[in-house]
């Protein structure tokens, strides 16, 4: 049984990565618990399973695809049940240059859409458009004034 187990994840772990506790969801019902957690250590031992890595890899796609801050990106990667040590290590890798200058950007694109509204109305909704994105609101605030 932990050996059909092991060819399911391998088989799962050929089309995406997972963080430990994605495969343990997707194992779940497919054997006894002790049976999913020998399979989850042999593929963490075996570097298959690196919640940090995945963490890494989420991180800087999403900053280059769907641009985020920080607390969008944490939210996200707790979601996935990555340990809060882990994301952590990788949202310090996080240059603030580096976010403020996407925050910047989305804003000058948001700015863009919103060109016809009172200049008040337009900063409300620049703010909150960051805001949801996953930024603080000091960035908010200082990139939400761009007239």
């Amino acid at each position: 049984m932990e050996q059909d187990l092991l060819a399911y994840a391998y088989k799962l772990l050929s089309r995406r990565a997972y963080t430990r506790l994605g495969m343990a969801r997707k194992l779940a019902g497919r054997g006894e618990a002790e049976n999913v957690e020998t399979v989850l250590d042999r593929l963490t031992e075996s570097g298959y399973l690196d919640d940090r890595a995945f963490a890494q890899n989420y991180v800087q796609s999403r900053f280059a695809n769907h641009p985020s801050g920080r607390r969008l990106l944490e939210m996200k990667l707790n979601a996935k049940g990555i340990p809060k040590a882990a994301i952590r290590e990788v949202l310090d890798e996080i240059k603030p240059e580096a976010e403020e200058a996407v925050a910047q950007e989305l804003a000058k694109k948001k700015a863009a859409t919103l060109k016809n509204l009172e200049p008040a109305t337009r900063r409300r909704r620049i703010f909150q458009f960051l805001i949801n994105r996953g930024f603080s609101p000091g960035i908010a605030a200082k990139y939400a004034n761009t007239d």
